[in-house]
């Protein structure tokens, strides 16, 4: 008798275990997906041009455009400044 409730003891934890470990491995296998799901979808509406929700699309398309336009802004306005000073 106390053999059969050693292994009924044994059969639970074995069982609790088992259960334990297949709710942690489901939930870190359904996260995985869910990043791997969100981060295409990121990567492929960032690729896209007519799509201004990417980060990088205003990094590498509008930032650099604006910069040279304030910089040739702000060259012409010091060479006014220095003709001024000049005359």
């Amino acid at each position: 008798m106390t053999n059969m409730n050693r292994l009924g003891k044994i059969l639970k934890s074995a069982l609790l275990i088992f259960f334990v470990t297949g709710i942690i491995a489901s939930v870190i296998i359904i996260s995985i997906f869910y990043f791997l799901i969100c981060f295409t979808a990121y990567a492929y509406y960032a690729g896209h041009t007519w799509d201004q929700g990417g980060a990088t699309i205003h990094m590498d398309g509008i930032a650099p455009t604006t910069l040279m336009k304030s910089y040739k802004r702000l060259k012409w306005v010091r060479s006014i400044e220095q003709l001024k000073k000049g005359k």
